[in-house]
């Protein structure tokens, strides 16, 4: 039952921050295999710059508000805007993300800091927990 009252809270928090944002913060997405679209020009055109392989579960992606690529995670990988792994980007060898890898989401009230939920595929105490990405870090490449 907690989780199900953590998992609502989270759906209306998502829904909230969507409809709060300027859709150009999606117009990236990443895929497995290094497969990505990139939605700036209005149609989805192919990208395969990526980093997330089949191994590696989904990946979210967030943009800044003209459009441009952020950072994306897999929940146990963060890679910068140029496809390198963002400092303490990593979530360590005995990490394994669940089936949702991750969900990137601006921190409301702040033009540098976000965050990424994520969960683990297993029981534990804590199944479910973030990290908070800092954009001002690494000149904008975040940390």
């Amino acid at each position: 039952m907690k989780k199900l009252h953590i998992l609502s809270l989270l759906l209306l928090l998502l829904v909230q921050l969507i409809n709060a944002q300027p859709n150009k913060r999606t117009n990236f997405w990443y895929f497995n295999d290094s497969i990505g679209l990139n939605f700036n020009s209005g149609v989805p055109v192919e990208d395969f710059s990526g980093m997330v392989h089949s191994h590696q579960g989904g990946a979210s992606t967030i943009c800044d508000t003209n459009g441009s690529l952020m950072f994306y995670s897999t929940g146990k990988w963060v890679w910068n805007r140029n496809h390198e792994i963002m400092e303490d980007g990593y979530g360590g060898a005995s990490f394994y993300p669940g089936t949702q890898g991750a969900l990137c989401m601006p921190k409301p009230d702040s033009d540098s800091l976000y965050y990424i939920f994520t969960s683990r595929h297993y029981e534990s105490d804590n199944p479910m927990f973030y990290y908070i990405v800092n954009m001002a870090s690494n000149n904008g490449l975040g940390q």
